[in-house]
């Protein structure tokens, strides 16, 4: 028997059978793909957690150092001045209780040559035997909970031994330790829990390498719902386990298969009556569903740019600006600095700096700017940012050159098109150490306003000119590489758009177009 000759009940069920059958593979690769989506989204929040893990351990370990270096200067400090008493007249054992009170001491024990001591209050040391080397020694004792100094001072060799309590600084190590930000960690929305295995000191997580190996993820049922368990490798030895709700995702598949049956239910009670109506509502429902996936993915993405943007500040800026100013705070109220202490400080402060910038950055990224219109000349917001950044531009002896054909009016937001513009001219002039030229022009093409800079000096390679306005992606040594991809977003948001392109040897140009003025009576600037 013919094709032609087939009966419709049987075209009917044909057609259905393979609808059917499209229908299930599709459902079972949106399960797939959906298990996969949240499974590299907890590799990425596990990634996450590592670099914070690793930036905290470096932060506590500079932050020990420091206080270590602050308590010798302290504790010797008044190590000398103590034997500069006793060598005028020795201590009695009450006057050394009296002067370690007010001195906010534990207690001071001295031993002279001719092996005669002294020691105030009496006792304090407990039945721990100290005794003085040839170099200063700082040591804690866990057992008494006193921190101990001990030192031979001056011309007369006397053996000065000064403690003082722990409690305070051992607050201080919980504060900045480990076991604090993994418990932070954990109060973040998603996170079930995060351990570290493995690991026997902080050293062993903090360098840059720390990350050794790459993630494994892996499903794991238990008794408050399923977790989403991601390991990886810290250093040689240490291994980090963070476990993701996946609560979500059985909800996903839930949903999905539930409407595979109502669909596949809805589609055998239909197919023998609208089976053409039906091909076309299926149609439909898949350009929909492609729709859907779409802005579902990009409502995703910006989400967790948003969530993560959040849980950075929250988590690292608070933590650097506490830093910053307790750093700051030792740097103006010790007096007793040397130099090189000093230094370290401002290493470390400019660190922080660079670090609390970065911040800045992504979270300017992850908010899409919506423009604020006015009537706006280009031309004096140019000369406005040259104006800012006059200094800088007569010291790297760079020259101007400015080329306004038209005032260049359009209907922008003033402060985010400055934030363009600054952006613009202050690459162009980092990329000039010394000497150099920056050209800029506004012209008019059709119904835009077209803005042209020209600067030569450290510039990228034609083949990374498709990823200049990428994020993260930057030439500089210190650059983020938002700044581009910030000032892209800007532009887009007014309805323009930027090009980079490289018409000579060693210079580039930064072409901006922006819609000209829509004669809308709109406030003037």
């Amino acid at each position: 028997m013919a094709a032609s000759d087939m009966p419709l009940w049987q075209g009917n069920i044909v057609i259905f059978l393979s609808m059917f059958l499209m229908v299930v593979t599709y459902f079972f690769s949106q399960a797939a793909g959906a298990q996969k989506t949240f499974l590299d989204d907890a590799k990425s929040h596990a990634r996450l957690v590592a670099d914070v893990v690793r930036l905290h351990a470096k932060g506590a370990i500079l932050a020990k150092g420091v206080t270590d270096e602050i308590l010798k200067i302290f504790l010797g400090n008044a190590d000398r001045f103590i034997e500069y008493l006793d060598v005028v007249k020795p201590f009695s054992s009450e006057e050394l209780s009296a002067f370690a009170r007010e001195s906010g001491l534990a207690g001071i024990k001295i031993i002279r040559q001719d092996g005669s001591m002294t020691e105030g209050p009496p006792g304090w040391t407990k039945t721990r035997a100290i005794g003085c080397g040839e170099t200063p020694v700082l040591a804690y004792d866990q057992i008494l909970h006193l921190l101990f100094y001990a030192a031979r001072i001056g011309e007369s060799r006397r053996c000065v031994i000064t403690g003082v309590k722990t409690e305070r600084i051992k607050r201080l190590m919980e504060e900045i330790g480990l076991s604090s930000v993994l418990k932070d960690i954990e109060g973040l929305q998603g996170i079930r829990y995060v351990k570290i295995k493995g690991v026997g000191s902080i050293d062993a997580i903090s360098d840059e390498g720390a990350i050794s190996a790459p993630p494994s993820v892996s499903i794991v049922n238990m008794k408050d719902g399923p977790v989403a368990e991601v390991k990886m490798g810290l250093g040689k030895a240490a291994v980090l386990v963070v476990g993701v709700d996946a609560s979500p995702l059985n909800d996903l598949k839930r949903r999905l298969w539930r409407d595979f049956a109502v669909f596949s239910v809805t589609l055998a009670l239909t197919c023998g009556f609208l089976s053409w109506l039906l091909y076309k509502w299926q149609m439909k429902y898949i350009s929909k569903v492609k729709d859907y996936e779409k802005n579902l993915s990009i409502q995703r993405e910006e989400a967790a740019l948003g969530r993560a943007a959040a849980s950075i500040a929250h988590e690292i800026r608070n933590p650097l600006n506490a830093m910053g100013i307790g750093l700051q705070r030792l740097k103006i109220e010790t007096g007793c600095l040397t130099e090189e202490h000093k230094r370290l400080l401002d290493m470390v402060l400019n660190a922080l700096k660079r670090m609390n910038g970065i911040v800045t950055g992504l979270l300017r990224y992850s908010k899409p700017p919506v423009p604020r219109l006015r009537r706006v000349r280009l031309s004096i917001v140019v000369d406005d940012v040259l104006a800012l950044y006059r200094d800088r531009i007569d010291e790297s002896d760079i020259k101007v050159n400015t080329y306004y054909n038209i005032p260049g009016e359009i209907d922008a937001d003033p402060e985010l098109l400055w934030q363009v513009l600054e952006n613009l001219i202050k690459n162009a002039i980092e990329a000039q150490k010394q000497g150099g030229f920056i050209d800029i022009s506004i012209d008019s093409e059709g119904v835009s306003i077209v803005l042209r800079i020209r600067n030569a000096g450290d510039i990228p390679d034609r083949d990374d000119l498709v990823r200049i306005f990428e994020p993260y992606f930057t030439t500089k040594t210190r650059g983020t590489g938002l700044g581009l991809a910030i000032s892209n977003r800007i532009v887009a948001a007014h309805g323009g758009k930027m090009y980079a392109d490289i018409r000579q040897e060693g210079v580039i140009e930064l072409i901006v177009y922006l819609p000209a003025c829509s004669g809308k009576d709109v406030t003037a600037l």
